[in-house]
């Protein structure tokens, strides 16, 4: 699965109250990955557990995705992830992504 981190606008989201919305968002994605995950497993008749998480980091701006407005809400779906969704992913890439985040 991939995402492209850069083109959503996470502090505009927050601000205008509609975390909630992203929040629910990001959750379909990682239903989707599960969804697709299963789809695969069926049609190939092997059974994969495991995927890549890829994002694009092309466009990410520290001010608009890692505001202290937004920290809370990443936080959370951080916590998310790790209690319904463990082991889902093998490897989370991080592509073109700025050599100070520490990916």
């Amino acid at each position: 699965m991939s995402s492209g981190v850069g083109e959503m606008d996470t502090r505009n989201l927050i601000l205008m109250g509609e975390g909630n919305e992203m929040d629910r968002y990001f959750l379909y994605c990682y239903e989707r990955q599960l969804h697709n995950l299963h789809h695969v497993s069926k049609a190939s008749g092997k059974e994969f557990t495991e995927t890549y998480f890829l994002f694009n980091m092309a466009g990410y701006n520290p001010k608009a995705h890692a505001c202290l407005a937004c920290i809370p809400s990443w936080i959370k779906l951080v916590q998310i992830y790790e209690r319904h969704y463990p082991q889902l992913d093998r490897n989370i890439i991080a592509v073109n992504s700025n050599i100070l985040l520490g990916f």
